[in-house]
C-alpha cells in the first residue's frame, strides 16, 4: 500500500526537481536507484538480522517450529534423547511437528526434573528463549543512519544533476 501511495509522489517530486528538458535524466536516475540498491540492501538486511536479531535455534526444532508445548517424559525416554537422568522430566516439544526439544543443540533449560519446584516455560518466541539476546535499538539506529543518507546525497548532488555550474568547476575546465 505504501508503494502505491509513495511511488507516484516520488516520481512527481523528482520531475519537479529537474530543470526543463532534463526530467528524463532525473527519472532514469530514480529508477537506477532501485536497480543498484536491490542486492546491497538485501545483503545489509540479512547481516543486520544475523548480528542484531539472531535466530534462536536452541528453542526451535529442525524445521523451525518453536518448542512451545510442555509435556512429561519418562526417565528412559529422556536418556534415549541424550539427557542423563534417573527421574521423569518436564520437556518442551514443537507442537506443529511433534519433535521433542531435548539434548543436542537445544537449550538445556527446556528440560527440568518432574519433581522440581521450578516451572518449565516453553518458549513460543525468541524473546522467551533462555539465553537469547537482541540488540534491536542498535539495529534500528543503523537503519536510521542509512535512511538519512539518501536525502543527504540528493541534496549534495542536486546542483550537479541540474547541470548548474559553480565557480569551482568552471575554473578547472579546460577550453
Amino acid at each position: 500500500v505504501g508503494e502505491v501511495i509513495w511511488s507516484p509522489r516520488q516520481s512527481a517530486w523528482v520531475a519537479n526537481l529537474a530543470p526543463d528538458g532534463r526530467e528524463g535524466v532525473f527519472l532514469a536516475l530514480l529508477s537506477l536507484k532501485t536497480l543498484v540498491t536491490a542486492l546491497p540492501s538485501t545483503m545489509l538486511n540479512g547481516w543486520l538480522n544475523m548480528h542484531f536479531q539472531p535466530n534462536c535455534e536452541s528453542c526451535r526444532d529442525t524445521i523451525g517450529h518453536f518448542c512451545s508445548e510442555s509435556l512429561n517424559i519418562s526417565a528412559g525416554d529422556a536418556q534415549s534423547l541424550g539427557v542423563n537422568t534417573a527421574v521423569p522430566m518436564h520437556a518442551c516439544r514443537a507442537e506443529e511437528s511433534g519433535h521433542l526439544c531435548v539434548g543436542g543443540d537445544f537449550s538445556p533449560r527446556l528440560v527440568t526434573p518432574l519433581d522440581s519446584s521450578s516451572f518449565l516455560q516453553c518458549p513460543s518466541t525468541c524473546v522467551e528463549c533462555p539465553g537469547w539476546e537482541s540488540h534491536a535499538s542498535e539495529m534500528w539506529f543503523i537503519v536510521l543512519i542509512c535512511s538519512i543518507s539518501s536525502p543527504l546525497m540528493v541534496s549534495l548532488s542536486l546542483r550537479f544533476l541540474r547541470g548548474e555550474d559553480d565557480k569551482a568547476t568552471s575554473a578547472c575546465r579546460i577550453e
